[in-house]
């Protein structure tokens, strides 16, 4: 009889023992207007076994919510980072992503932005009053462009046989997704919308526009195409030196452009792929 006590004493004390970690683990995460820290560091009497399977209840967050995993991968000094993105009623949530650093089986740190509480004023009903036919009209009427991808022939046949599918299409489609414009996720602003790739040819661009399902309301776009002529001056093996031309296409991440031949140049425009990055050619401001 002593022994069924002390058997249950031990495993109602392991029970709110793990009940207190993980409660004391979402106060360690939450960060200001309801999301998430952007880098914490567990200290070893915080750190739990690591399952990426169980990362919602771990942290302790809203039912509703829940994580993906994108992928993982490990480095030279003993991590495995795991990268997810959070959703909201199986609805992915724009902007999230939260990294899982594991060291030796356990979590160890935690780095990105997530929503640890979301507002109790706010509709987060997940069904749409729009079509994603409807939202794809109106995001391609935004756009307002003279000639699509998806409208010119060549362009067409090249992505399939890019991607080996005779269905590959730049068409546009529209899936949900909660969003809101800014850098930062604010889970008050966040509404249902539907996410469109829409890529005009003429003029160019290129952008993820944001369509908001209930109401058809135009709430922001994410650019994939960004125009920057980063002039700088390079050192070559046979014209000594030279000035060069570049696009900014990400954070230290820059496009080699020739503008002395055109025909040339926008021949290249199509074929390459790669990414050129430039550094001490650049100049250090303005970019």
């Amino acid at each position: 009889m002593h022994m069924r006590k002390g058997i249950f004493t031990l495993v109602l004390l392991t029970v709110l023992l793990q009940a207190y970690a993980q409660k004391s683990l979402r106060e360690i995460i939450r960060g200001d207007l309801g999301i998430s820290k952007k880098f914490i560091e567990l200290s070893s009497d915080q750190q739990q076994t690591f399952n990426s399977r169980q990362l919602r209840t771990v942290l302790d967050l809203d039912k509703q919510s829940d994580f993906v995993s994108m992928d993982q991968q490990a480095d030279k000094i003993g991590f495995t980072h795991y990268r997810f993105y959070q959703t909201l009623k199986g609805i992915p949530i724009e902007n999230s992503m939260y990294v899982a650093h594991v060291r030796n089986g356990k979590l160890s740190k935690l780095s990105g932005e997530i929503v640890v509480e979301f507002d109790e004023s706010n509709d987060y009903s997940p069904v749409p009053a729009l079509s994603p036919v409807q939202a794809i009209d109106i995001a391609v009427k935004k756009v307002n462009a003279q000639l699509y991808m998806w409208q010119d022939v060549v362009m067409e046949q090249r992505i399939k046989e890019q991607l080996g599918n005779a269905q590959a299409s730049y068409a546009p489609s529209a899936s949900l997704v909660w969003f809101n414009d800014g850098d930062e996720i604010s889970p008050r602003d966040l509404r249902l919308a539907y996410k469109i790739d829409v890529y005009a040819k003429l003029p160019l661009s290129r952008a993820d526009y944001f369509i908001d399902a209930k109401n058809g309301n135009y709430l922001g776009k994410k650019d994939k195409i960004f125009y920057t002529d980063a002039t700088g001056t390079a050192a070559t093996a046979y014209s000594g030196s030279q000035t060069i031309h570049s696009d900014l296409v990400s954070t230290n991440n820059y496009r080699l452009r020739d503008y002395t031949r055109a025909a040339a140049s926008s021949h290249c425009m199509e074929k390459v792929h790669n990414v050129v990055r430039i550094i001490q050619a650049l100049p250090q401001t303005g970019h």
